[in-house]
């Protein structure tokens, strides 16, 4: 038996889904404040910073098409242009946080006695 806490969290993770569902596409995307101000609405209180994190959990537990992209927001994925779409900006972004981590690599080196420290 679910806690009233978890059904709560149940409840929560069906309204969002239910929300970007209606969201078919890109070019219908909801927006994080959008999205975070339809749930207080129904009495959720969620900040804006923690949608990405609801909404990917959301994503990987119910296996949902649901994409997002940095300039629309969430939406549905209904075509295979949809989910292309999603995966060349998740692409890009691993691309830019490489070569971020590889500028910082190069910040490291190792002087004598600075082993301790690493």
């Amino acid at each position: 038996m679910k806690s009233e806490k978890q059904m709560e969290v149940y409840k929560r993770d069906n309204l969002i889904a239910d929300i970007i569902f209606q969201h078919k596409g890109k070019e219908n995307a909801i927006g994080i404040r959008e999205l975070a101000l339809a749930l207080r609405e129904k009495g959720y209180k969620v900040q804006d910073d923690h949608i990405h994190i609801i909404v990917r959990k959301i994503i990987f537990d119910k296996r949902l098409p649901i994409c997002s992209n940095v300039h629309y927001g969430y939406y549905w994925a209904t075509n295979k242009k949809d989910i292309q779409f999603a995966i060349d900006e998740l692409r890009n972004k691993i691309g830019s946080l490489q070569e971020r981590i590889e500028l910082l690599e190069s910040f490291i080196y190792e002087e004598k006695g600075d082993q301790e420290n690493a």
